[in-house]
């Protein structure tokens, strides 16, 4: 693919979603765009801020907490696996809005234990629930007081 065409393509997907730089080499790679031009494309998205790693980020954690209902670890993982810096992670989670979140916890709390309730014994049920907040990404510390309850 010819790198004009790359580039116009990439700003235009860059303009309509949050991508990170990963992402955009993954793409490029798929297209067979070589290594040295496809960082010269990367760096002209980042410059003309077409590509900002802080918003995806952000944007990123946003979606995850809101839409999908992941925890902090969970959505930490995944900004490591899009290689995105442990800097751009800590500036996404600090912004993370501590009562949504916790009203977060307690939904995908209560979702589960409604339906695991009439299956299961009490011991049982908190180690169920246990694994499933874990899986989410929730520490234990965020939920173990909705176990007892």
């Amino acid at each position: 693919m010819l790198p004009e065409l790359a580039l116009d393509r990439l700003k235009k997907a860059c303009s309509i979603r949050e991508y990170c730089q990963f992402d955009i080499e993954q793409k490029l790679q798929n297209w067979g765009v070589d290594f040295i031009t496809s960082q010269n494309i990367i760096s002209e998205l980042i410059s003309e801020n077409f590509l900002n790693e802080e918003r995806y980020a952000k944007s990123f954690t946003n979606d995850k907490v809101n839409l999908s209902y992941w925890g902090k670890h969970k959505i930490i993982q995944n900004l490591r696996a899009k290689r995105v810096s442990q800097y751009n992670i800590n500036i996404a989670i600090s912004s993370i809005d501590e009562a949504r979140y916790a009203q977060v916890i307690e939904h995908v709390f209560i979702v589960k234990m409604k339906v695991l309730k009439q299956s299961y014994k009490r011991l049982t049920l908190n180690q169920k629930i246990s694994t499933f907040m874990l899986s989410r990404g929730f520490s234990y510390d965020e939920f173990k007081d909705l176990l007892s309850k």
